[in-house]
């Protein structure tokens, strides 16, 4: 979601993405562990003291990160819980941003979060509704801290509705998964990542029963890693930027870590 990578990574990466896929790999059920982290948004528990931040340390300001390709303006005003659901939209300002929003547990530049972090062996899992609306939605969830330690469990960009990005950043190694069926506009879909000290495996499916390993990186996170989690919509700036003012929606229903 954030970080730039080096010609050497591009090269390393555009390798690795043509890795096939594990599609009908037989494993354990990577969601039967130990539920270490559980927000099922009943409510909206952002704020300092609560549950999640709305600030990143991964944007260059806090709360725009225009380096990155990003419109993005966060503010707490873009989200609201209803029906169990976190909604994110993402509307066009007077200053030309987009305001929109974010949650972290955190790095969270003071705006809050329960500085949970993840670590090898977990499996972070997240039950999506990916956007409808207007070109240039960029949602994601992923990891980040001090400056790094970022993992992308998923992001998704709207010129590619069919294709979900899985990236390792700080072992390099990529993923595109494209998937018609279950991959789209408006679609609820289950995505998670089981990482590891030397290999991280990303999963997704309509349920938690029937989650499918689709990728394997091979490279893992090492020893020493962890980071807390980030999920939120970003909207670009580069050539997929919003055509016109129509709002971008994009919801969550639950964030899991097994353990």
């Amino acid at each position: 979601m954030f970080k730039k990578l080096s010609v050497t990574s591009i090269a390393l990466l555009a390798c690795l993405c043509v890795q096939p896929p594990l599609a009908g790999a037989v494993e354990d059920n990577p969601a039967s562990g130990q539920i270490v982290f559980n927000e099922d948004f009943q409510d909206l528990q952002v704020g300092v003291g609560k549950t999640w931040g709305w600030k990143s340390a991964s944007y260059e300001y806090c709360t725009r990160n225009p380096k990155n390709d990003k419109y993005d303006n966060l503010t707490t005003d873009a989200m609201k819980v209803q029906d169990g659901n976190l909604n994110i939209q993402a509307t066009k300002n007077q200053e030309g941003t987009w305001d929109t929003g974010l949650v972290t547990t955190g790095d969270s530049c003071d705006s809050g979060g329960n500085q949970f972090l993840v670590k090898p062996d977990d499996f972070m899992l997240i039950h999506t509704k990916l956007p409808t609306g207007n070109a240039g939605a960029w949602p994601g969830f992923w990891t980040w801290k001090d400056g790094g330690n970022e993992i992308d469990a998923f992001e998704w960009h709207s010129d590619k509705p069919n294709t979900l990005e899985f990236t390792n950043h700080v072992n390099p190694a990529v993923f595109y998964y494209e998937n018609k069926e279950l991959v789209d506009l408006g679609k609820w879909i289950y995505i998670g990542v089981k990482l590891g000290v030397k290999n991280n495996t990303w999963y997704v499916g309509t349920s938690k029963d029937n989650l499918q390993p689709v990728f394997s990186d091979h490279t893992g996170v090492g020893t020493d890693w962890s980071a807390y989690m980030i999920a939120n919509l970003s909207v670009s700036s580069d050539r997929r930027a919003p055509k016109g003012d129509q709002p971008i929606d994009f919801s969550i229903d639950s964030i899991q870590v097994y353990r």
